[in-house]
Parts: C-alpha cells; structure tokens; sequence
C-alpha cells in the first residue's frame, strides 16, 4: 500500500476522498482480522500506518466538506444580497458605495490645492504671511522674467503654464497669480516687446 501524504488528499475531490478512506478501512479491517485468526498481530508497522492514514484522510474529508459548505453558503446567499439592494434602490436609499466612487472621481478631476491659481488684484498682497513678486512676461518671444531680467525657468511650478490666458480676465496687461505652495503671490505685466530685444539693449 502507497503511504498517502496530505497534499496528495488534499487535492482528490471530496467523493474521491469517501471512496479512498472505503478502501483503506477495508483493508484495515482485513489485516486485523488477520492477526486475530493468527493470534498474533501480524505486521504491527502496517496496521499502525493504515490508522493514522485513516485519521489524516477523516481530518481533511472533514476540513473539505466543511470547505465546500461554506462556498455553497455564499453562492446561496449573493443572489439575496443582489435582491435586496436592488429593492433597497426602488424604495430610494442611497448607494453609498457608488455616491461614494462618484465622489472620489470627482476629486481626481479638481485641481489640485498646491497648483498656482488666477486670483484678482484685490486679492493681491492681502496675506502678509505671502511675499509679492512682480514678474514681466514677454510676448513677442513668450518669456517671463524678474524685474532683474533673470528668466523664470520652471513656470508650471510657479505661475502655471497657461498663465498668459488669463490676461484680460481682470486686467488687459496684468495677471495675479498665487502660489500656496510656494507662499507667494505673483503679479505678472504683459510687455508686447521681446525679451531678447530688450536684454540686447540693456547690455549697452
């Protein structure tokens, strides 16, 4: 007899299992017999083995069983739980589970707090804990710059990249910008010139 290990059991279906155990206490019973008609034992080693492969094969037949009870329970029980929410939505209660999905793609679509933002003059300069730049942005070449005529290098992560649309908004050549993030406040005056004209002159 093949000594049976646990995965081996494990992997048999449950009737497979019913049918093996038939068998192993069957040929249990035949060596007991056996021995009794002997008066003696015969092959003690493989009465012990069949004992304790019958003991594993009733723990797993038991665990498996168990297992598909409880696969059956939720199968049975899903159709309910589709019913009753369904009943639920006719009578008007709220799906928190889809309002609540709703909600957070709609926070995806916001923009985020950190991100600059336009805000009017009056706001301009009324937190004293934000510091106030004057920038000057160039339309002829589309640059923005200091009013030292350093070239603002990262405007998304300063003023944001579509800055220039909003000129006109409150203003016809300026726009106010403000960077939380940053803590600052930034006023932004259009110049029709371009910058490399300008810093071409600046240097005679």
């Amino acid at each position: 007899m093949a000594i049976l290990r646990s995965k081996e059991i494990w992997d048999m279906e449950v009737d497979e299992i019913q049918d093996k155990l038939v068998e192993l206490r069957a040929e249990l019973s035949k060596n007991v017999s056996k021995s009794a008609a002997a008066g003696v034992i015969e092959n003690p080693g493989k009465i012990r083995v069949l004992k304790r492969t019958i003991a594993r094969v009733l723990t797993i037949l038991n665990e498996k069983q168990k297992e598909n009870q409880h696969k059956a329970d939720i199968a049975k029980l899903k159709p309910d739980l589709v019913n009753y929410a369904a009943k639920l939505q006719e009578e008007g209660y709220t799906n928190y589970t889809e309002h609540s999905k709703k909600n957070t793609e709609e926070k995806k679509d916001d923009p985020m707090p950190n991100e600059p933002y336009v805000i009017s003059p009056d706001n301009y300069g009324e937190n004293d804990n934000y510091t106030q730049i004057s920038l000057v942005y160039y339309a002829g070449d589309e640059v923005l710059a200091d009013d030292e005529d350093e070239v603002v290098e990262d405007i998304e992560d300063t003023v944001g990249e579509d800055f220039a649309e909003h000129f006109g908004e409150y203003e016809d050549d300026s726009v106010f910008i403000r960077n939380d993030r940053l803590r600052c406040d930034y006023e932004i005056l259009r110049d029709n010139r371009s910058f490399s004209d300008v810093a071409e002159g600046s240097n005679y």
